[in-house]
């Protein structure tokens, strides 16, 4: 079995997790090879799950094999859990914090990175669907929204997007090595998906656009826009994303390209 066996002083701690019992032979537990330590601190708490996941990922290999397929099983529906918005089924905040912190800092460490782009999106006449059709319509419309979305990603870029849903109509697109030619096409692509969504029963006239905002940095290109962080990069693509709302009555894009400020 496995279960937590010392803890360590107060947060920051550290708690270990020991595999043991007879099907391990070992039920002593003083194999170094049996054990797993994970640090648990009050700070970084995304990062921490992930941290967490992960680890506890690589310690199933220690389980006997009848066992190993069931935990990585249910370890998949705790990772979904965590990390994924169950109404849109792609990702939610928590990962889209930790994807766009990951995809900057490697763009700003190094300098010979290709493109990022951070695509800010705001559903257009979302609120009359729930105001005139009520809230099953418009859980219908972010489910449909979620998987135009994603299926959007999967043909256009492949594994270079992450698609997430950060609250309410708001979504969020990470994409690496993107150049700002190619986040305008996705953009496209992705107001494209949208206006072709179709609701069920009285709400099929209903019609979903989207406005964005979408900031690409590049090492080559990019003109200075005072970005010296992710939040400042996240704070521009909303911006932009306000703007091509403001400016548009339906589906508007607004991009810009920017460099890193150190």
């Amino acid at each position: 079995m496995l279960y937590p066996v010392s803890h360590q002083g107060t947060l920051p701690a550290q708690v270990r997790f020991q595999a043991a019992g007879p099907r391990f032979g070992n039920t002593n537990a003083s194999d170094p090879k049996d054990h797993l330590d994970l640090a648990i601190s009050p700070q970084a708490q995304e990062l921490n799950l992930h941290t967490a996941v992960n680890m506890l990922r690589q310690f199933l290999v220690l389980l006997p094999q009848p066992l190993q397929s069931p935990a990585i099983k249910l370890l998949d529906r705790i990772e979904d859990a965590l990390f994924k918005d169950k109404l849109s089924g792609v990702y939610n905040r928590v990962q889209f914090d930790h994807v766009s912190a990951n995809t900057f800092n490697d763009f700003k460490t190094h300098k010979s990175s290709k493109p990022i782009a951070l695509f800010m999106l705001d559903l257009d006449g979302f609120k009359p669907i729930n105001d005139t059709y009520g809230h099953a319509a418009g859980d219908e419309a972010i489910a449909k929204v979620g998987r135009g979305l994603q299926e959007t990603i999967e043909e256009e870029v492949q594994d270079r997007g992450t698609v997430c849903r950060i609250g309410g109509d708001e979504f969020a697109v990470v994409l690496k090595d993107t150049s700002s030619s190619e986040a305008l096409g996705a953009a496209e692509a992705f107001r494209s998906a949208l206006k072709d969504i179709r609701l069920e029963g009285d709400a099929s006239d209903a019609r979903i656009g989207v406005s964005q905002g979408i900031v690409v940095l590049d090492h080559q290109e990019g003109k200075d826009l005072n970005i010296h962080n992710v939040r400042d990069l996240k704070t521009k693509a909303d911006k932009l994303m306000y703007k091509a709302k403001k400016a548009s009555e339906n589906s508007g894009i607004r991009l810009e390209t920017a460099r890193f400020e150190s």
